[in-house]
């Protein structure tokens, strides 16, 4: 009942940067977001600048 509801809100859907601004602002303190970030950027092999900030979201 939990993740549903945090994988819609998240980024894994659309990027943060198209959403509107309340929904921005659930994106941003989801920690689903941060997870489909850093998974993204892995498995791209685009490793940003921001995967430590991932890591550190997802482990807190």
């Amino acid at each position: 009942m939990i993740p549903m509801p945090l994988f819609f809100s998240s980024s894994a859907l659309y990027p943060i940067e198209i959403m509107p601004g309340w929904s921005k602002l659930i994106a941003t303190i989801n920690p689903m977001s941060y997870l489909v970030d850093g998974l993204r950027n892995l498995l791209t092999h685009s490793a940003g600048t921001h995967l430590l900030l991932d890591w550190a979201c997802c482990w807190l």
